[in-house]
């Protein structure tokens, strides 16, 4: 038998066994997989099964920090029934329809804002409420989100993880998800003592400024890897709607 014919035979079979596996054998059309003539495997998650893979680190407690109205939250209770989940939102009417939505026993929610400080400060709630942020939006996210652009300031409280978890006694395998509009540093800084606890990070991460002064992937990137973290992928991503680069993405930390 020729070589060739041989790879067909190959390549046959194995393709046979992959679509009995639900899976699909596909060839890059660009980029440098295809540029290397390699075979890859396309399979993606349905959108139920996007956070299955927590169930296997066992995570036993969610530190939800910017739950707006308790999307990402609900999600993960699905997955994670028999957590304790602890959510933070400053803004009052996002905060009113997190306590309609997570109105289950392990859930424990603050209208509050986290951060590196405690006391009072001023929060620019957007007319698109999940653009809310402590710093004002930037030129380039008024031009590129033009329905964003119209803010007020509103005073809320503020606290850090540190001090809030304190004299909360939780059961460790912790995940922390924080979406704070450019304010993830502040966040990550306010909870140095409990990083120490924390299996997984979820952290909205920007690669360019959508807020004034606001962390940049880099700047989160550094802060975790100091804390024992290493950088696992992107779940998510956002791209801009007027030419397609890549805005933010939600990076995954897992600490090994």
């Amino acid at each position: 038998m020729q070589l060739s014919s041989f790879k067909v035979l190959v390549k046959n079979f194995f393709k046979g066994i992959f679509l009995f596996l639900g899976l699909k054998i596909t060839r890059r059309n660009s980029g440098l997989l295809s540029a290397k003539n390699k075979f890859v495997y396309q399979f993606e998650p349905t959108k139920g099964d996007k956070f299955k893979w927590l169930q296997s680190l066992n995570i036993n407690t969610v530190i939800d920090v910017g739950s707006h109205q308790g999307e990402f939250a609900s999600e993960l209770y699905k997955i994670l029934p028999f957590a304790k989940f602890y959510c933070f939102e400053p803004i009052p009417i996002n905060f009113i329809e997190l306590k309609s939505n997570l109105n289950f026993h392990n859930f424990e929610l603050f209208n509050l804002a986290v951060g590196d400080r405690q006391g009072q400060l001023e929060m620019y709630r957007n007319s698109f409420s999940p653009s809310s942020s402590i710093l004002k939006c930037s030129e380039l996210h008024r031009e590129t989100f033009p329905f964003s652009a119209s803010e007020q300031i509103e005073s809320i409280e503020i606290n850090t993880l540190d001090e809030i978890f304190k004299f909360i006694d939780l059961t460790d395998k912790i995940l922390l998800k924080i979406d704070v509009q450019g304010y993830e540093d502040k966040v990550i800084l306010g909870a140095k003592n409990i990083l120490d606890r924390i299996k997984v990070v979820i952290v909205e991460t920007s690669f360019c400024e959508l807020y004034e002064g606001q962390s940049m992937i880099t700047d989160i990137y550094e802060l975790l890897s100091k804390q024992g973290f290493i950088y696992s992928g992107s779940l998510e991503e956002l791209k801009s709607p007027r030419d397609g680069i890549p805005l933010q993405q939600d990076s995954l930390f897992i600490k090994k």
